[in-house]
C-alpha cells in the first residue's frame, strides 16, 4: 500500500465515518424512511450520470437488466435495510457508538462467509474475530449504558444496539451474496443498481412516513 492509497482510505474512513453524524442530527427531523430514500436516491442518480458517461447505454442498460433480481437483494441487504437500521438506533445511541459498532461489518463478513460460502476459518482468523467482537463490546459498553437522552431504557437501548448489529450482519450478509452472484460485474453498475434497488424500495415508505 502506497501514500496516495493510504490518503485514499483515510479520506473513505473520514466520509464513511462522517455519515453517522449527519444521519444522527437528520433523522429526528426528517424520520427514517424519508431520510434514508433522500440518501440512496441522491447516490443513484449520482450514480447513474457517472455509469452512462462512461458505459455505452446500451451496454448498461443489458446488464442492469440481466443482473436485476441479484442486484435489487444486494440494494436491500447493503443499503435500504442497514441504513434504516441505523438511522433507528440513532435515534438513541450516539453516532460515536454506531460508528464503533460498524466495525463489526468484516466480522460478520467473515462468519457469514464460512457458514455459507464454507470459507475455511483457520485457527488464527478464528481468534481474531473473537478479539474484534470483544474489543467492539468493551469500546462501546460504557457508552450503551448511558445513551442520549433522558428518555432512553435499558429496553430502547438494546433494542437500538441490536438494530445497529443487524445493520452490520446484513453488510456481511450482501458482500458474500454479491461475491456468490454478482461475480464479473464491474464495481460502478453494481454500485449504480443497488443503489437504484434500495431507492425503488425505500420511495414507497418515503411517501408514507414523510
Amino acid at each position: 500500500m502506497n501514500a496516495k492509497n493510504i490518503v485514499q482510505l483515510l479520506i473513505l474512513a473520514a466520509l464513511w465515518g462522517a455519515s453517522f453524524l449527519f444521519i444522527r442530527v437528520g433523522v429526528t427531523d426528517f424520520g427514517v424512511a424519508p431520510l434514508m430514500a433522500l440518501r440512496v436516491g441522491i447516490g443513484a442518480a449520482f450514480l447513474i450520470v457517472v455509469l452512462l458517461a462512461r458505459r455505452p447505454l446500451q451496454q448498461s442498460a443489458t446488464i442492469l437488466r440481466t443482473r436485476a433480481f441479484p442486484l435489487l437483494v444486494v440494494g436491500i441487504l447493503n443499503s435500504a435495510a442497514p441504513f434504516c437500521l441505523f438511522a433507528y438506533a440513532e435515534l438513541t445511541l450516539s453516532a460515536g457508538v454506531t460508528s464503533v459498532i460498524n466495525a463489526t461489518t468484516p466480522l460478520w463478513g467473515g462468519l457469514v462467509a464460512f457458514l455459507w460460502l464454507r470459507d475455511r476459518l483457520s485457527a488464527l482468523r478464528t481468534l481474531g474475530l473473537v478479539i474484534g467482537f470483544f474489543g467492539v463490546l468493551m469500546l462501546v459498553w460504557d457508552q450503551m449504558a448511558t445513551p442520549n437522552g433522558s428518555a432512553a431504557t435499558p429496553l430502547t437501548t438494546a433494542l437500538a444496539a441490536g438494530a445497529a448489529l443487524g445493520a452490520t450482519l446484513l453488510y456481511g450478509i450482501a458482500a458474500n451474496y454479491t461475491k456468490r452472484y454478482l461475480t464479473g460485474v464491474d464495481a460502478l453498475t453494481v454500485a449504480a443498481g443497488t443503489m437504484s434497488g434500495a431507492t425503488i424500495v425505500l420511495l414507497p415508505l418515503a411517501v408514507i412516513y414523510w
